[in-house]
């Protein structure tokens, strides 16, 4: 399975801090950086997320349009609805 991360998190390994579920699929990001072509989400093999971060298999049931987020990796995961744009 396929999913979105940047290259913060998968070459600089980067910790982990957000997740969002949604109809596009799966996208994992760390907080506190600025984001460029170079360093934008790629797809990348779920298994290599899980392997960085094991930690990440406490979402596996998280549902289409929920969001995680937590400050540090030590930190749990806080999981909320993602909310409709106005």
């Amino acid at each position: 399975m396929h999913v979105l991360a940047t290259r913060y998190i998968t070459v600089e390994k980067d910790v982990i801090t957000n997740a969002i579920h949604n109809e596009k699929g799966w996208m994992f990001w760390s907080k506190d950086r600025t984001y460029t072509p170079e360093t934008a989400a790629k797809r990348v093999q779920l298994s290599l997320i899980i392997k960085l971060d094991k930690s990440i298999l406490e979402l596996s049931k998280m549902p289409n349009g929920y969001y995680a987020h937590r400050i540090s990796k030590k930190s749990p995961w806080v999981i909320e609805k993602v909310k409709d744009r106005d």
